[in-house]
């Protein structure tokens, strides 16, 4: 291989504003010195011209002297110049490459551009300026490519990666991985409580929280390590040359304590946590599509374990999911072919004994046996399923009461429950408005039924929703009361006709004497309030 510099000739004159390093690859050493000595008088610039005189050789001194820009023959002994610039705009995407013809052809052209080249000389016609402009340009171009696929994959927020740039990181992360047998860990991560933030100070403060978050993540990790914002509040690490798992586990610890300390957002101490899902590679196989599923199984099983913490990712976490998978499917299925029912449970008068109302609890009939709402309900919220499945047991228990107060044994209030998501759903109450109308069920007869910590998140939106269904003559009331942390002026002042206790504190009373302290303080709370007390679970004569 042969790369000449004329250093002699570059040391004599003036100063340049900027250094080129351009590669020359001719099998014609007088095509060579043309261009080094056309250079040599660029004004603005100070070239270093090296030259390799076959594809191979020129191939190897991309590699070897990282030129700025490579200037290619179109025939190079036997071989064709397009073919190095293909292979160097596969193998080296971010170095411009100029071809040179012997004369102007317009296939020849658009050949080069297709095999990647950024422009094309005709060697009897360019000079000092028009090759320095020409290589000027190409190098500005691809800087602006650079610039432009640079922004492509980074989120605009944060500065961090985005998605798609995350994605590819991970796959050339775990090429390098499996070449030098290093382990690497993927960590998914969710901010708690981010949802109050918004809704509590704005937009504009959740978005500076964002960008707070992802400056203490850098700081967390190493310059190896990649970072991306996956979206809303959702953040992705690669870290890398792990030397075992625990490398992986400290890293979380790291950024649980930085997350921890308080933000300062326009002189609000802002206070959010962040939940964790860790998966290591190669200890948990996969692609990088794999471990990502894999870190977030770890991520929702930390959110259900009280979040706040990190959880690594182990294979009975995969099976769960395709179990839950399983189900979400088969919900679809049950859904479109109605194979859900209800059954009613008997809400007594405890100084009557008489029949007070009754609530309609969802029973799946599947193939596998009935299933109860435990088992499904949580999936359903999460899968979007629960609009339809809300709206068709609204439909079934206002259609039943109907029956009953027009054939049966007459007018009985029936309850239903409503979810978290439902709550949120815009659509919800001209749903039961239409409901009330098509089924001719009157409004005194329905009873909704929301859990406390449905509600508490929720407040503001939420008792909006609720003081139109009592201005609607729908009854409310608070399902598992005493398990939140309702205060008692909130609870003073949302729209509710009863408090149910909830069925844990019910089970503790095992004798007419023997009054848990809770149950006590609920029903004189219902009562100072106006409110009607229900107690869940009552099984036994005591």
């Amino acid at each position: 291989m042969a790369l000449l510099n004329d250093n002699e000739v570059r040391d004599s004159r003036p100063e340049r504003d900027a250094h080129v390093h351009v590669l020359v690859v001719d099998d014609n050493e007088g095509d060579f010195y043309l261009i080094k000595s056309l250079l040599e008088h660029a004004m603005d610039t100070a070239y270093e011209v090296s030259w390799a005189r076959s594809v191979a050789e020129g191939f190897s001194a991309v590699g070897r002297v990282d030129p700025d820009i490579c200037i290619v023959d179109y025939k190079i002994g036997a071989e064709s110049g397009l073919d190095l610039i293909a292979r160097l705009a596969a193998s080296h995407p971010t170095l411009p490459t100029v071809l040179l013809t012997g004369q102007a052809n317009h296939e020849i052209d658009v050949a080069a551009m297709r095999a990647g080249a950024s422009d094309f000389l005709e060697k009897s016609r360019f000079d000092s300026q028009l090759l320095d402009r020409t290589f000027r340009y190409a190098i500005e171009q691809k800087r602006h490519e650079r610039h432009l696929a640079a922004l492509v994959e980074r989120d605009d927020l944060t500065g961090l990666y985005n998605r798609a740039g995350f994605s590819e990181k991970l796959a050339a992360a775990l090429a390098v991985a499996d070449r030098t047998e290093r382990m690497l860990a993927v960590l998914f991560l969710d901010l708690d409580r981010f949802k109050h933030v918004n809704d509590s100070l704005g937009h504009a403060a959740g978005d500076a929280l964002l960008r707070a978050v992802g400056q203490r993540l850098v700081r967390c990790c190493r310059s190896t390590d990649v970072i991306a914002r996956m979206g809303g509040d959702e953040f992705a690490i690669v870290a890398t040359h792990l030397k075992n798992a625990s490398g992986a586990g400290h890293l979380a610890e790291k950024i649980l304590s930085a997350i921890a300390q308080p933000f300062d957002l326009s002189g609000h101490a802002v206070h959010v946590g962040v939940s964790i899902g860790v998966t290591t590679y190669p200890d948990d196989v996969g692609n990088a599509d794999q471990l990502l599923m894999n870190a977030d199984m770890a991520l929702y099983r930390a959110k259900e374990d009280g979040r706040n913490r990190y959880v690594l990712f182990d294979a009975e976490m995969d099976l769960a999911a395709k179990a839950r998978r399983r189900t979400e499917s088969d919900l679809h299925h049950a859904i479109a072919n109605d194979e859900f029912f209800l059954e009613y449970q008997p809400i007594v008068d405890a100084r009557t004994g008489r029949l007070a109302s009754l609530e309609a609890l969802v029973r799946w009939d599947h193939s596998d046996g009935v299933r109860y709402p435990g088992s499904f309900i949580e999936i359903a919220e999460t899968s979007n399923l629960i609009g339809p499945l809300g709206e068709w047991i609204l439909h079934e228990a206002c259609r039943t009461a109907a029956r009953w107060a027009s054939e049966g044994p007459g007018p009985m209030p029936v309850a239903i429950n409503l979810s978290a998501a439902q709550l949120a759903m815009p659509n919800l109450l001209s749903s039961i408005q239409l409901s009330l109308a098509e089924t001719g069920l009157p409004p005194n007869l329905l009873e909704l039924e929301i859990t406390e910590s449905v509600m508490i998140p929720n407040l503001e939106g939420g008792q909006q929703v609720l003081k139109r269904l009592r201005e609607m003559g729908v009854r409310v009331s608070i399902d598992d009361f005493g398990t939140g942390y309702t205060a008692l002026k909130v609870l003073r002042d949302l729209p509710v006709d009863k408090l149910k206790i909830d069925r844990s504190f019910v089970a503790e009373i095992t004798s007419p004497r023997a009054m848990p302290p809770i149950v006590k303080a609920v029903a004189e709370i219902g009562s100072s309030f106006g409110l009607e007390v229900v107690a869940e679970g009552v099984e036994t004569a005591d």
